[in-house]
């Protein structure tokens, strides 16, 4: 997981939401020179993964981290929480879903 929250928060929120174990290891915006819009914080993930960014996935609420993935050249399916992203960032997309309830569903059609 990279996240730009802060490690008390995130931590606080995976263990209230029981997916922590879920997590390989988390990257927090602290850990990166340059925040997002900039691809920093999913460059050093992928390379701590040892994950090529062509064959990652980012999850995405937010322009700022759409431009992050864009800009690193990793596919992002934008997820929105507050506000829909603009026609830019809907372009930079590979796709927008309504939940997280619907990755899984995506990804096993895109793979058929």
């Amino acid at each position: 997981m990279a996240t730009s929250s802060h490690e008390k928060r995130a931590q606080s929120l995976l263990e209230k939401h029981q997916i922590k174990q879920y997590m390989d290891d988390i990257i927090y915006g602290f850990e990166v020179e340059h925040g997002k819009p900039a691809s920093d914080i999913f460059l050093k993930t992928c390379e701590k993964l040892d994950v090529f960014p062509e064959e990652a996935l980012v999850l995405e609420d937010s322009e700022a981290g759409i431009d992050s993935a864009y800009q690193a050249h990793i596919p992002v399916i934008c997820i929105p929480d507050l506000k829909n992203p603009d026609d830019l960032h809907q372009k930079r997309c590979t796709t927008l879903l309504k939940s997280l309830d619907e990755v899984i569903e995506y990804i096993i059609k895109s793979n058929a």
